[in-house]
């Protein structure tokens, strides 16, 4: 079975720096999570 992780780092200097839901992550089997808080999915 393939693995991966995909992360969307906000970039400081760009209006994402803002976002409540901060880093975002999406595995292989379609799970998303947020380390900020907020509805991010």
């Amino acid at each position: 079975m393939d693995t991966y992780k995909i992360i969307a780092t906000p970039q400081a200097s760009s209006g994402q720096a803002q976002d409540s839901c901060k880093i975002l992550t999406l595995n292989a089997g379609g799970i998303g999570t947020a380390s900020g808080s907020g509805q991010c999915w």
